[in-house]
């Protein structure tokens, strides 16, 4: 089978480690939805790649690896809600959140490198697991004079 362009991403294949190792730990889950719900969102990063990569253009590409950042923090909702259910233990959550957070910075990575620049059109910056608790930005950054220039 030969392989394509997606099979040789670094994003990609920490992508589908990071499903596998979700696929172990949801599989001593007793909450049958959730780790259902878990797994398929682990599984949707990794495919949203793979389909982005496949695109014609640079700007489909983008718009899937956005995509995938979506369905990364779903799976950090979902793990941290596992987690405080008891339905993972710490130990597990807090290894999986770190995983998932340095795909989530590959997947930043990779939209810069596809033509995305601006950090700002984010409404939240990338943070680390531990500033997960931190109050949301509201709005864009003014640009130019500030009001008490005036």
């Amino acid at each position: 089978m030969a392989r394509t362009t997606f099979d040789k991403l670094d994003v990609w294949n920490h992508a589908v480690n990071l499903t596998v190792q979700i696929h172990s730990a949801a599989e001593t889950c007793t909450h049958d939805t959730l780790s259902d719900r878990v797994l398929q969102a682990a599984v949707s990063v990794a495919a949203l790649i793979a389909a982005g990569a496949e695109r014609a253009s640079l700007k489909d590409f983008l718009d899937c690896v956005r995509h995938a950042r979506g369905a990364a923090a779903e799976l950090r909702t979902h793990l941290h809600v596992m987690e405080r259910i008891g339905a993972l233990e710490q130990s597990v959550a807090a290894e999986l959140h770190r995983e998932v957070m340095a795909l989530n910075d590959k997947l930043h990575q990779l939209a810069r490198s596809l033509g995305h620049t601006a950090p700002d059109d984010y409404i939240l910056p990338p943070a680390p697991y531990k500033d997960t608790q931190a109050a949301p930005r509201r709005g864009r950054p003014r640009r130019g004079k500030l009001a008490a220039d005036d």
